[in-house]
């Protein structure tokens, strides 16, 4: 099986995407009924009281750049990912930062494939490369 190495070009591109994610998080679940839109208003309402500060940011992406160059999760065959919760490199270096789980976005996933960073941000949305 080849070895995969994510660059520091995909590692700086994921960081600070990450970065702008959880201080400004989205709610897509794909759920458009009523019961869907007041789940997404009550995250939000959760979220708000968890506000990350600009240090706190900082500080998360310094630390989810040494799990990303560690890669101990295969982070350069797996991605970064968040379902209703950041995966466990998100979340640990979340949690070294002082950061609530809260903030993270739906439904997001990142992959790394041939030196690029692509993203799907929210259940709704399609891939973009960054």
């Amino acid at each position: 099986m080849e070895e995969r190495k994510l660059s520091q070009e995909q590692i700086s591109k994921a960081v600070e995407w990450w970065g702008n994610a959880i201080r400004s998080p989205k709610f897509d679940n794909g759920d458009n009924s009523d019961q869907g839109g007041m789940t997404m208003m009550l995250a939000h309402l959760a979220s708000s009281k968890h506000n990350p500060t600009d240090e706190q940011i900082e500080t998360f992406k310094k630390n989810l750049e040494e799990l990303m160059k560690n890669d101990r999760c295969d982070i350069s065959r797996f991605g970064l990912f968040c379902d209703y919760g950041p995966d466990a490199t998100l979340g640990e270096a979340a949690k070294k930062s002082g950061i609530s789980e809260l903030v993270f976005p739906w439904k997001t996933g990142m992959w790394f494939r041939d030196g690029k960073v692509v993203v799907q941000h929210g259940y709704r949305n399609g891939l973009v490369e960054l």
